[in-house]
């Protein structure tokens, strides 16, 4: 297979240096010994600096984070200079841990010490025997896995795809497609690799399909919530075959509809032309794909309820939840509170017996001051009237309101008219001398 006819690298950015015929001499050699000198440790670090960026620079560009070491040779060569200096760049990206083989990441994402174990004392033996018999060639087409690539990839890919379907199940195509409508320059081998790490990181649910001798993932399951679980259930798959089924039944209708329209203008083209028998031929046509046209409606109808109604269950099933969720809450809020009828009773009784006998002190308070203030008035009374040299009391106004009214006896009334002086004279003479009195 020809690697460079299959990936284009025209719009791809080389480095600066790339020109430079000396310069890149030098960075194709093979690597030096770091530890001659200081001048050595320092090229050696700068070299490999190179080579790893313009690696991950290239896994960025074709959306791709799986690599050989043949295809870099390929796609590196300058005129017929091939980097010969790969394999130690891919050796020490190795120690440090930044790729991995692809059949061991295929086979454990997450790197656990289980999948350690079965990779380091099953895995590894059996292959030992066919390792040996192609070890000439085994290092240039071993497929090697970008972990920073991929896993900026899968950030994306959550970022942009998974928070804005959440609770969906999407075939591989349909994924596909919303990479595309977002831009997400990931190709599709990356792609399988970024669902399994998302899968060992609980982001979503895969189901397989097999198709001898491959088996390929067909569905892909975003939980709705992050506590919500991955694994396909009956309903699940149910679910999905009914969706399936609306979109064919949906795109049957919008072909017959076409077909009507089209049938229509033919039915009104052998009417112009007067052929009344090709006319009749494509009016019952037309009758039979009406008819087509209504059984597949009412199909559609009946799918899209038995939707509705899964939708109104699982949401009647989360208000349930919610439900229960609220009482064991409240019900643990009042005991851990001791809000319970007969205690609530009992501290309200409390309160008004309380409530009573403070009043009744206010009571006794309020009435024994007024006592000892009506005592205090008759004595500065006293005290006025003999400062005064009076000897008859002097009648204060009570401090305190009485509903007694002030009356005059018949004996009192007699006495003050007979203090009264009266002039002798009959009444006419003194109103003829009021008005023979000259003004002032």
């Amino acid at each position: 297979m020809d690697i460079k006819a299959n990936i284009d690298l025209s719009g791809f950015e080389y480095p600066d240096c790339w020109k430079n015929k000396v310069k890149m001499q030098g960075l194709f050699s093979t690597f030096r010994p770091r530890n001659l000198n200081a001048e050595a440790e320092n090229e050696y670090v700068s070299k490999m600096t190179f080579w790893k960026n313009l690696i991950g620079r290239y896994c960025e560009f074709t959306g791709k984070a799986i690599f050989t070491q043949q295809e870099l040779q390929i796609q590196f060569m300058r005129g017929d200079q091939l980097p010969a200096c790969l394999g130690t760049v891919i050796t020490d990206m190795l120690q440090q841990k930044e790729i991995r083989a692809r059949s061991e990441y295929e086979y454990d994402p997450q790197n656990t010490w289980r999948g350690w174990a079965i990779n380091k004392f099953v895995k590894r033996p059996l292959l030992w025997g066919w390792s040996k018999i192609k070890q000439s060639n085994i290092v240039e087409d071993l497929e090697w896995v970008y972990l920073d690539v991929l896993g900026s990839q899968c950030n994306k890919l959550e970022t942009h795809i998974l928070e804005k379907n959440c609770g969906k199940i999407l075939n591989f195509e349909a994924l596909q497609n919303l990479c595309s409508c977002c831009l997400l320059n990931i190709h599709t081998e990356s792609l399988v690799l970024c669902l399994l790490t998302l899968q060992a990181r609980k982001k979503v649910g895969l189901h397989y399909k097999c198709e001898n001798p491959t088996r390929s993932i067909h569905l892909i399951k975003i939980p709705a919530t992050v506590n919500a679980g991955i694994s396909f259930s009956e309903e699940d798959l149910g679910v999905h075959r009914l969706q399936m089924t609306q979109s064919s039944l949906l795109k049957e209708l919008e072909k017959l509809e076409e077909d009507i329209r089209v049938n229509d203008q033919k039915v009104q083209l052998y009417v112009k032309e007067k052929k009344r028998q090709m006319a009749k031929t494509y009016l019952r046509k037309r009758h039979l794909m009406e008819k087509n046209h209504e059984r597949r409606s009412i199909a559609l109808h009946n799918i899209e309820e038995l939707l509705s109604s899964v939708d109104e269950a699982r949401n009647n099933g989360v208000v349930l939840d919610a439900y229960k969720i609220g009482a064991k809450a409240l019900q643990k809020a009042l005991t851990e509170s001791g809000l319970k009828y007969d205690h609530v009773d009992e501290v309200l009784a409390d309160v008004r017996d309380t409530m009573e006998q403070h009043k009744e002190v206010q009571h006794t308070i309020s009435n024994g001051v007024s006592d000892v203030a009506l005592v205090e008035d008759d004595d500065l009374d006293r005290e006025l009237r003999e400062l005064l040299g009076e000897t008859t009391q002097i009648d204060f106004p009570s401090h305190t309101p009485t509903n007694e009214k002030p009356g005059i006896t018949d004996s009192q009334l007699i006495e003050m008219l007979n203090g009264l002086d009266v002039e002798e004279g009959n009444l006419s003479d003194l109103i003829v001398g009021k008005q023979s009195l000259p003004s002032i």
